[in-house]
C-alpha cells in the first residue's frame, strides 16, 4: 500500500512511505486491495447455521432450556 501525508498545500515537499504486508491467508485481491470482503459460506450453510441459532434463541426466550 502507498500512503501520502496531508501536507500543506504550498510545500513543495512530498511525504510518502510504502507499507508491506505477508501474505498470512487465503485473501482475494478485493479483500486485500480494497477492503471489500466476500462471504464465502453456500447459501446451505448459512441457512443451517442461522436456524440453528433461531431454534436456540427463541428456546431460551420462552424458557425451555
Amino acid at each position: 500500500m502507498f500512503h501520502l501525508s496531508p501536507e500543506k498545500k504550498n510545500s513543495r515537499q512530498i511525504h510518502w512511505h510504502i507499507e508491506i504486508y505477508p501474505i498470512t491467508d487465503p485473501w482475494s485481491g478485493l479483500e486485500r486491495g480494497y477492503g471489500v470482503f466476500l462471504n464465502k459460506t453456500s447459501p446451505e450453510e448459512a441457512a443451517e447455521k442461522l436456524g440453528s441459532a433461531c431454534r436456540k434463541e427463541l428456546a431460551a426466550l420462552v424458557g425451555i432450556v
